[in-house]
C-alpha cells in the first residue's frame, strides 16, 4: 500500500489527519489548493480571497454554500481556514514541503462534531484521491471511493467514541 492508498487518521474523536505524496512541485501543489481553478479540479468551486483574514466561499453541486474565513495564509507552506455548516464551525489546515520534486501534504480537519466525523474522513479521503489524480493530470470520481472507505471510518469514530 503506498503512502496515497492509506486511510486518514482518527484524532481524539475530533478530528481526522491525512498526509499525501503530491505527483508535483509545491508551487503547482499550492496551485491546487489555493486557487480557483486548481480547487475545482479536485475539491468544489471555491472563491478565497488570498490572505489572513479573506473570506472563503465553497459551492457544492447539491446547491449548498459554505463560508468560512482564512485563518492562516502562508504560500507554498500552510493554509487553514474556518469550514462552517449550519451553525457549526470546524478547521481546515493544509501544511505543505518538498520532498524530491513532489509536495508532502498534511491535511487535518479539526473541531469535527463527533456524529460528523466519520462522514468528513470519507469525504476528504474521496477528495484527496481526486487531487492526486487531479495533479497526474487525470479524473477520479468522488463517490467511488467516499462509499469504499465510509464504512471503515465509521468503524474507526465508533473505536475512537469508546475510548
Amino acid at each position: 500500500m503506498s503512502a496515497n492508498d492509506e486511510l486518514g487518521t482518527i484524532v481524539d474523536g475530533r478530528a481526522v489527519r491525512f498526509e499525501r505524496l503530491l505527483p508535483v512541485p509545491l508551487a503547482r501543489a499550492w496551485w491546487f489548493l489555493s486557487e480557483p481553478e486548481g480547487m475545482a479540479g479536485w475539491l468544489t468551486d471555491a472563491d478565497m480571497e488570498p490572505r489572513a483574514g479573506g473570506r472563503l466561499e465553497l459551492r457544492w453541486e447539491d446547491g449548498e454554500v459554505q463560508r468560512g474565513e482564512v485563518l492562516l495564509w502562508e504560500p507554498e507552506r500552510a493554509l487553514e481556514y474556518t469550514w462552517s455548516v449550519k451553525d457549526e464551525e470546524s478547521l481546515v489546515r493544509y501544511e505543505l514541503a518538498p520532498e524530491d520534486g513532489r509536495t508532502r501534504l498534511v491535511v487535518t480537519h479539526s473541531r469535527l462534531a463527533a456524529n460528523r466525523l466519520a462522514g468528513y474522513a470519507a469525504g476528504w479521503d474521496a477528495h484527496l484521491v481526486m487531487l492526486v489524480a487531479a495533479c497526474e493530470g487525470g479524473r477520479r470520481e468522488f463517490k467511488e471511493t467516499f462509499d469504499r472507505v465510509l464504512p471503515i471510518y465509521r468503524e474507526r469514530a465508533a473505536e475512537a467514541a469508546r475510548s
